[in-house]
């Protein structure tokens, strides 16, 4: 009897560790995900048909919401048969419900879809009425299975602005100076080693990373963006040490994924023919391949030490 009890455990354990194995969760700051049975390869977000990630959308804008690389669903005649359902909610206590959609895949809810089909499914919300400027909203979307019983929900975090886009800055964030012009910036920051780095002493021998957070902007084809990324290193005289046309030239064809957009890396190994207790300068332009006038320009004098 023991044998067979402990047998049993173990086939329970591996049962459960097989259910757990379908499940995936996700998401940022503002927004999150979770699925069930069926997988997801990734999410993203157009605005305008601009990559986006943020927790702006003003009025007027049409925001989509792509699942792609989906998989796992329960087939019926070869056709799978998903659904999507949307909702708006004000985001307070009350959680009023302001927009609601049923099955927006309901003219397929017969002959379903091909397994090539089902692969990446989309729905839109346009921000308008009865959403109010200044307003903060929850946008719930639930795709599940009319045959079997897989389940995605996305819940995304908003606020409602006004209309317009990215307006150009120029910001003193020490010790950085950076310019932005038709693209957003959260921050950009020095990182050694994968941790935060405060000074403008560069040691020898390092790696320094300086690394952008939260762009957005970039023009969007199929969940791909496509960004250029140019480095340059002189002295305090003007003669230039180091020059990278562009560091992401290996892109050009396949772009990034929004997400991977949404943190790019410049980095700098600090060395010859830098020289100890030289004084430098380095710039950065980070522009969209796909977007005229779209750019980041970031620079940091650094001095290097032992």
């Amino acid at each position: 009897m023991k044998t067979i009890k402990i047998f049993s455990f173990f086939l329970f354990i591996l049962f459960l560790n097989t259910q757990l194995a379908t499940a995936q969760n996700g998401g940022n700051h503002n927004w999150k995900y979770s699925a069930k049975r069926i997988s997801v390869g990734e999410i993203y977000v157009s605005l305008d048909g601009e990559a986006y990630l943020g927790d702006q959308f003003p009025l007027g804008s049409t925001v989509k919401f792509v699942f792609d690389e989906m998989s796992g669903y329960t087939y019926q005649n070869g056709r799978a048969f998903p659904q999507i359902a949307m909702r708006v909610l004000e985001n307070s206590p009350s959680r009023r419900v302001v927009m609601q959609y049923g099955n927006l895949l309901k003219e397929y809810q017969y002959s379903g879809l091909t397994p090539n089909a089902a692969t990446q499914l989309s729905t839109s919300l346009t921000v308008g009425e009865p959403m109010m400027q200044g307003g903060r909203y929850i946008c719930e979307i639930t795709i599940t299975e009319g045959t079997g019983k897989g389940r995605v929900d996305l819940e995304y975090q908003f606020e409602v602005v006004s209309k317009g886009g990215y307006t150009s800055q120029t910001v003193s964030n020490s010790p950085f100076l950076y310019d932005t012009n038709e693209l957003s910036l959260e921050e950009v920051a020095l990182e050694v080693n994968g941790q935060p780095y405060y000074n403008t002493d560069l040691p020898i021998s390092q790696k320094v990373d300086m690394v952008f957070k939260g762009i957005n902007g970039f023009s969007s084809f199929s969940g791909k963006v496509f960004p250029g990324m140019a480095i340059r290193v002189s002295d305090r005289f003007g003669n230039v040490v180091l020059n990278e046309s562009d560091l992401f030239a290996s892109y050009n064809q396949n772009g990034l994924s929004w997400q991977r957009a949404q943190r790019l890396v410049s980095s700098l190994t600090i060395g010859n023919p830098m020289k100890l207790g030289g004084q430098y300068i380095w710039e950065v332009r980070i522009w969209d391949k796909k977007g005229a006038g779209r750019t980041v320009d970031a620079v940091l004098n650094f001095t290097v030490i032992q």
